[in-house]
């Protein structure tokens, strides 16, 4: 009987420090992933035609790492709503103060701006939409939702990262409906979901947040810890991480191939599952980032705009070569992470009340 005891104690300790290393090492990690959403926009927010050189170069970091971030934060939302022992009713009072709240004040404070522009005589078309004097009551609402538009599938509110907030709200909402379809089918809805975004033709959101979150939400939902997997099979899921990367560069910026979609994202993927593994590896060189882990959700939520305001200026030099459009992105990388920070600090120190509540009570 005590052997049985000390063995029971024993795996309950192991699945404890499994956990913890879990959650110290996506910690670590939250500050990174919204640093290459910061990559991706840099790149996105400006076309530069006839530059491809300038595409080649930046490839790696504004595609293969930004567009790593959105959906990694998606698959760690999923792994903690069905870690958490909460109700379903507490946790969607959770998310409510956490993503709702912060969602309907940034997209408030961009219609403000909108509506400020346009009373000094700046009358901006949103999102390819309409502009401010064209504006309805059902503008106005919708501007919360979609501004009216659903290209591709990709509807956005009125300040467009804030998809990625209204997607995983809904999808906590629609937890309960998640949960009884893996129960009952286990890894099979989740690799349905990873195969339908696999070859769906188009950038589409939507098909990208479920997959994500229903990745995350397996290991949970079927009692297993991603750590178990990732310490028996480190090395394949690095070298995946490593070889598929190599693959994506090469046939999105050389040697173009019918699937290069698709090998782009097996490589996003690779970067998703392999996110533990980096972060256990930072602690380990004493890299924790922990106080800057808080500021991930307030920097994801502002940097856009900060993003534009340094790289819409380039369109106005066309003469500019491929070697100065490539530092100006960098630059540009490093000053928006730099002053997203100062803003974060500065505000937390003089108005702490606001980033509470604009960051929904991570700070």
């Amino acid at each position: 009987m005590e052997k049985e005891n000390a063995t029971r104690t024993s795996v309950i300790m192991d699945k404890n420090d499994s956990f913890q290393r879990l959650s110290s090492s996506i910690a670590c990690m939250r500050f990174p992933l919204a640093v290459t959403i910061i990559f991706y926009h840099s790149y996105t927010i400006v076309s530069i035609p006839g530059s491809q050189f300038y595409f080649k170069f930046i490839y790696p970091f504004s595609l293969w790492l930004g567009e790593t971030g959105v959906p990694a934060f998606f698959f760690i939302s999923g792994l903690w709503f069905f870690y958490s022992k909460k109700t379903y009713k507490e946790k969607i009072h959770a998310r409510t103060q956490s993503l709702l709240i912060p969602y309907f004040l940034w997209n408030a404070i961009m219609l403000s701006a909108f509506i400020v522009a346009f009373l000094w005589g700046y009358n901006h078309i949103i999102n390819h939409v309409k502009a401010i004097a064209d504006y309805g009551i059902i503008d106005y609402i919708r501007a919360f939702w979609d501004c009216g538009d659903w290209y591709y599938g990709n509807g956005k509110p009125i300040y467009p990262p804030m998809w990625f907030v209204r997607d995983l709200f809904l999808l906590c909402l629609l937890s309960p409906i998640i949960k009884v379809i893996i129960k009952n089918t286990h890894f099979i809805f989740p690799l349905a979901a990873i195969l339908f975004w696999l070859f769906f033709p188009g950038f589409w959101l939507i098909p990208e947040s479920i997959m994500a979150f229903c990745a995350g939400a397996y290991f949970p939902l079927c009692n297993k810890n991603p750590m178990d997997f990732l310490d028996k099979h480190k090395k394949l899921v690095i070298g995946s991480m490593i070889l598929l990367g190599i693959a994506d560069v090469i046939t999105n910026t050389v040697y173009y191939i019918p699937f290069n979609l698709q090998i782009h994202r097996l490589a996003i993927l690779a970067n998703i599952f392999s996110i533990p593994i980096i972060g256990e590896l930072f602690i380990n060189h004493h890299i924790s980032m922990k106080s800057l882990s808080n500021m991930a959700f307030f920097i994801y939520c502002i940097h856009l705009p900060i993003v534009a305001l340094f790289r819409k200026p380039v369109l106005w030099y066309p003469q500019l070569t491929d070697g100065i459009h490539i530092a100006l992105y960098f630059t540009t990388v490093l000053t928006v992470t730099i002053i997203t920070i100062f803003i974060y600090k500065l505000t937390k120190s003089i108005w702490p009340s606001f980033i509470r509540i604009a960051t929904g009570n991570r700070d």
